[in-house]
């Protein structure tokens, strides 16, 4: 039973260090070729910490977007927090907050949803909704 304990927990941290090596190609990417598919679908996120971690994202007008939080990220900007962005090859700061409407929430996830993961129950289609509003630059 340990072995399979043991093996369950290789997998998971293999697992853990090919989407960071994953991202760092689609960060790198997203930079490089701003223009580029995944830019279109894709923004970068630099969180307080300094993390910079690549998000599909829902443009509801120019200067408003949502993307969907798993994992702990999210935690450092529910607050309301400034936080650089690149977006469609733009770079810009957003005010950023965490949004608790669940008919939104439920709008918004299900354009998120990648078709990789259709497959899934709709209650696994958790996380947090996270609202980004473009802050105009000072002229």
């Amino acid at each position: 039973m340990r072995s399979l304990h043991a093996l369950a927990c290789a997998g998971a941290i293999a697992l853990l260090a090919g989407c960071a090596s994953y991202n760092r190609g689609v960060i790198d990417e997203l930079k490089s070729q701003p223009d580029g598919d995944r830019a279109a679908r894709l923004l970068l996120l630099t969180l307080p910490d300094q993390r910079e971690i690549p998000l599909r994202f829902v443009k509801v007008d120019p200067r408003l977007f949502y993307v969907g939080a798993g994992g702990r990220w999210w935690r450092q900007v529910c607050d309301g927090v400034r936080l650089g962005v690149l977006i469609e090859g733009n770079p810009g700061v957003a005010a950023v907050r965490c949004v608790d409407d669940a008919r939104l929430k439920r709008r918004i996830f299900a354009q998120l949803r990648s078709p990789l993961v259709a497959w899934l129950p709709r209650w696994a289609g958790g996380g947090v909704l996270v609202e980004l509003r473009l802050i105009p630059a000072d002229p």
